[in-house]
């Protein structure tokens, strides 16, 4: 039988029903972050695809009774069209009710900083599971303050990917294997709700499935009680995935044109090279959040032509966390790895375009979920190298983590003041994103409705 670390071994049979909790401290404190990030966003307005999510939306808008939210697509039009990207009705549901309130922004607002904390709590929880208590910590607070998240928090329509992915979190923590009858059918109820919230979480029960293939390579044998959530769960999936191909076909818009995606214009190793370039793409932004667009189709995100060209710097990127991928999953195998990286490949697939085309070439909103993935291993190497410094150097670890997270949250905060208004917006991004072109013609629009005619004119002279 193969030496294995901590997560491999027996305990992982009952990890479900021995899973640390958060204390109240913890989320109270995770609460007092995002607040600090986030409070600004209290005072945004409608922008972007709030419009046609919300406010033109007949269930949500009071124009339709709120249990049409099941029958309509995410964008208001009835399933009786036979198509629709997008079918989300559990979010526009808490869009509906919300709305029935007060039509007022703020409330939208509030509520969408209220998930997003509650979800970082989710993080840490599911990141104790795998980690000590300081690297569950560090992998939290990163998760927390990463500003690559803003969009999730200051749009309002950003709330789907936050819901989804701590819906998805609580089906991965309850469907582990070894989970007990109950749990397992929970784990395949609170899927299914993510999945109702936004489709992003696709591949979660590969997870599940990996963590079953890794108690098997422990043990040598997979029990009946140890395939249970993983199974309900990936059963649950196909039925649904089954549904939606038959009842709502999912597909591209009919107005999209091939520059939102130049990936699709790629076949073979170029095409692998773009993908590279992508996941290169996420993970600096990620890191280092220097250019934030809500829209980054027409031309400022395009496949590098060449491995050697400079616009490859971010498909290098990628190589190497590909590389990092094939070592973690080799050591995995043999039991000398906890498969963190892994989780996060699997977790990304969707969102990187290796199994389907999306409308858009590069989204910081559909990350969401990929990062939790990604938090659990940066938390745990940001420790282990913390670990092994003297204490002076600790000292000045610490200290420049604090700097680090500072930097982050305030980049948080002016983010989301740029969401204030859709020419707060549109302006903010087309000085980050010059190459943009959407961009430019979202910034004319906006001030034609701005009564700025002559503005408007020189943005949508520039667009052309």
């Amino acid at each position: 039988m193969l030496a294995t670390e901590d997560f491999m071994t027996t305990s992982t049979v009952d990890a479900a029903s021995s899973m640390p909790v958060s204390t109240p401290r913890s989320a109270w404190w995770l609460l007092a972050v995002v607040v600090a990030c986030y409070a600004v966003a209290a005072l945004g307005g409608y922008t972007f695809d709030d419009s046609p999510a919300l406010l033109n939306h007949p269930a949500v808008n009071g124009q339709a009774p709120w249990w049409e939210v099941f029958t309509r697509e995410y964008w208001g039009k009835p399933m009786s069209e036979g198509w629709s990207s997008s079918y989300r009705p559990v979010t526009t549901l808490s869009f509906a009710l919300e709305h029935r309130i007060t039509p007022a922004p703020w409330l939208h607002h509030v509520v969408n900083i209220l998930l997003y904390a509650w979800l970082c709590t989710l993080v840490l929880r599911y990141a104790k599971t795998r980690l000590s208590e300081s690297a569950a910590w560090c992998a939290a607070l990163w998760f927390a303050t990463t500003p690559i998240h803003s969009e999730n928090v200051a749009s309002i329509v950003g709330r789907a990917d936050v819901l989804a992915a701590s819906l998805g979190l609580l089906a991965l923590m309850w469907g582990r294997p070894g989970a007990k009858r109950p749990r397992a059918a929970g784990a395949a109820c609170l899927y299914l709700a993510a999945l109702l919230c936004k489709e992003v979480v696709a591949l979660l029960p590969g997870i599940l499935l990996l963590d079953l293939a890794i108690a098997w390579r422990s043990t040598g044998r997979i029990r009946w009680d140890q395939a249970r959530g993983p199974v309900a769960v990936a059963v649950t999936g196909l039925a649904y995935i089954t549904w939606r191909q038959f009842t709502l076909p999912v597909g591209l818009p009919t107005d999209f044109i091939l520059a939102d995606n130049m990936l699709m214009e790629l076949s073979g190793p170029t095409r692998w090279w773009g993908n590279l370039d992508l996941l290169g793409g996420y993970l600096s932004t990620a890191i280092a959040p220097a250019k934030l667009c809500a829209d980054h189709t027409f031309a400022d995100v395009m496949p590098p032509s060449s491995p050697l060209s400079f616009e490859s710097w971010r498909a290098w990127i990628g190589v190497a966390a590909v590389f990092g991928i094939g070592l973690d999953a080799w050591r995995a195998w043999q039991g000398r790895s906890k498969a963190h990286v892994l989780r996060f490949a699997i977790a990304y697939l969707l969102v990187g375009q290796w199994v389907v085309d999306l409308s858009v070439i590069f989204a910081e909103r559909i990350f969401l979920w990929s990062s939790i993935f990604m938090a659990v291993p940066l938390g745990e190497a940001t420790v282990w190298v913390w670990q092994r410094q003297p204490a002076g150097t600790q000292k000045r670890l610490l200290a420049l983590g604090c700097v680090l997270f500072m930097m982050y949250g305030f980049r948080c905060a002016t983010r989301s003041l740029d969401w204030r208004s859709p020419l707060s917006l549109h302006s903010a991004d087309a000085d980050s994103c010059p190459a943009a072109l959407h961009n430019r013609v979202h910034l004319a629009k906006a001030y034609q409705r701005s009564a700025a005619p002559g503005d408007a004119l020189w943005n949508f002279a520039v667009a052309l």
